[in-house]
Parts: structure tokens; C-alpha cells; sequence
């Protein structure tokens, strides 16, 4: 290193200083490579904590939905059970006319609280856990269960069954049956039908006397209409009936005159109780379960629909993120 002399300042004096300056330098880059690998380690902790909270997040709700359809399934077995018993069997058996009636009526849907750790499984309402209180305190998921099979299957609708929903004129029912025929004569999920032009906000979302093609058909579902939760689009739409008589079912059932046997259904729409053997049914059989899932103080959320066979195994359709 090339030495200058300074005026007052000794050779030696100033090379201790350009020693301490150096010094100085490097302390100075090592605490900033240091802050650096401080902040990238930071980071990276916080992304393995947060790819872990999402991947337990993810099972609890999956357990969740898988625990729920169990109980679900518990129940089927329990009326199918009974129906095997003699009318006046079940008559007196009183535990299981209960059991075949809440099925009926759709009581096991609503809100259930599961709680990961034992996987308990209680009723609830949906203001239970709703202040945050037990966030950090304890894993949990609020599972929402609806009926899937309320809503008709739209891919077994011919024209005439198009034009039964409200808000459907021809020309829609028409392009809206030339669409599905180009996508193999199968729609994958409703939201499809948002592709076509024709297709309006409020004829697909619904307002006023338009009930909305979201909220009264799927794909998802099976075949069979559970006419006791159905809308009155849905089982116009279902059973190839005027709305207006449609309508008067489901305020019929709404007023808790509920179907109990195909003769009742057959007398309500004047439709053949054979063809209705294979169009309705008088309990749910698909189910869509929302999960509302609270883990490490954070909320995810898990949808699923789950379809019951006649021998109450069970499948899932869907499963995803809401």
C-alpha cells in the first residue's frame, strides 16, 4: 500500500488508522451479510410454519369431512334398518319411525362442531365458536352440511325441463342444450353455464320470483330429486310440471307437510308414482359439507359433496377449497 505523508500525522499513526478504518469496513459488511441471513432465515421459518398450518389445516378438514359423512352414514344404516322391519314393526318401534322421520324432514342438516384431537362430533348452531375465543386455544372445524340432491340434476334435462325454470325462455333452453352437447352432452359443474352469452347475472344468481340456476341445479348430485327439500324450480324442472304447481308443494312442505311414501308424491304433482320411483326420493342421498376449518389461529375452508349408494357406502364427487 502506497503511503502518504501527512503534515502532523506519524507514519505509524496513520497506518493504525487506516488498520481501524478497514475494520470498521468489514464490521460493517459482516453485520449487514448477517442482517441478511437473519431476515432470509426469518422468512423461511415463517413460510415452513406456514406451509405446515396449511397442511394441518388441510387434514383436520378432510378429517372433518370424512368424520361428518360417517356420522351421516350411521344414520342411513339405522332407517335402512328399520325398513326392513314390517310396516307395523316400525309403527311400534318408536326409536326407528323417529329415526326414518328426521330423515325425511332433513334433520341431519345444519351445523356440526368436530374437534380433531378425540374427533368428537357435536350438533351446534352456527353462532358456536364464532367469537374467536378458542382460536389459539384448541384445533376445530365448523362442518356445514346442505342437501345436494334438493337441486335437479341438470345432466339428465331435456328442453322441456329448461323451460320449466322461471327465466328460461326457448331461445336460452335451446343454446343452453346446443352448449352442453358440445361439451360431450355432460356439464362438469354449473358455473359452465356462465360461458354463454344468454346466460344473465340474474337468471343465474337469482332475485325476486327468479330462483337462479346455482341455487336449484348441480352436477354433483345423483339422479333422484330429495323432494322434501327441493325448491319449486327444481322439481318443476325434476318432474316436467307447471312452476305454479311446483310451488304449491313446497310451501306444502315448507308448512311441514313433508312426504312420507310415493303415493303422497304422486297425488301432490299428478305425476305417476313408477315414474317417480326413479326422478324422487324421500331422503337425502347427497350432501354438500362446508368446513370451516380453525387451526393455528387461522381459517381455512373445505368443501366436499358426498353421494350415499343403497347400501349407505359413500363416495365423494368433489372435494376442494371453498
Amino acid at each position: 500500500m502506497k503511503i502518504y505523508h501527512i503534515k502532523g500525522i506519524k507514519k505509524k499513526q496513520f497506518q493504525a488508522g487506516m488498520v481501524l478504518i478497514l475494520t470498521l469496513w468489514i464490521l460493517a459488511i459482516l453485520s449487514f451479510l448477517l442482517l441478511t441471513l437473519f431476515v432470509s432465515l426469518n422468512l423461511n421459518t415463517k413460510l415452513a410454519f406456514a406451509v405446515k398450518h396449511e397442511a394441518e389445516g388441510e387434514a383436520i378438514g378432510r378429517g372433518a369431512v370424512y368424520a361428518v359423512a360417517g356420522e351421516l352414514r350411521k344414520l342411513h344404516e339405522k332407517v335402512d334398518k328399520a325398513a326392513d322391519k314390517t310396516k307395523d314393526a316400525i309403527q311400534k318401534d318408536a326409536s326407528a319411525r323417529k329415526a326414518s322421520e328426521a330423515l325425511m324432514r332433513g334433520d341431519e342438516l345444519g351445523f356440526y362442531l368436530v374437534k380433531p384431537r378425540e374427533w368428537k362430533i357435536s350438533r351446534c348452531d352456527d353462532e358456536s365458536y364464532s367469537s374467536g375465543e378458542n382460536w389459539t386455544v384448541e384445533d376445530y372445524a365448523i362442518c356445514y352440511i346442505t342437501s345436494e340432491d334438493s337441486k335437479a340434476q341438470v345432466n339428465s334435462f331435456k328442453e322441456t325441463n329448461w323451460l320449466r325454470i322461471p327465466g328460461v325462455a326457448r331461445d336460452m333452453a335451446s343454446a343452453i342444450m346446443k352448449f352442453i352437447k358440445g361439451k360431450g352432452k355432460k356439464l362438469s359443474c354449473i358455473e359452465e353455464l356462465l360461458e354463454l352469452k344468454e346466460i344473465q347475472d340474474d337468471i343465474y344468481d337469482g332475485g325476486g320470483d327468479i330462483c337462479g340456476l346455482k341455487n336449484c341445479l348441480t352436477t354433483f348430485s345423483g339422479a333422484k330429486l330429495y323432494i322434501n327439500k327441493a325448491s319449486a324450480a327444481a322439481i318443476a324442472a325434476t318432474l316436467d310440471i307447471d312452476i305454479s304447481k311446483a310451488a304449491s308443494i313446497e310451501d306444502a312442505v315448507k308448512n311441514r307437510h313433508y312426504f312420507t311414501s310415493m303415493q303422497d308424491v304422486g297425488t301432490a304433482t299428478g305425476v305417476d308414482a313408477r315414474t317417480l320411483e326413479g326422478k324422487i326420493s324421500l331422503t337425502c342421498r347427497a350432501y354438500r359439507i362446508k368446513a370451516y376449518v380453525v387451526s393455528g389461529g387461522h381459517v381455512r375452508k373445505l368443501e366436499a359433496v358426498v353421494i350415499f349408494s343403497d347400501n349407505n357406502s359413500f363416495n365423494f364427487t368433489y372435494m376442494g377449497s371453498a
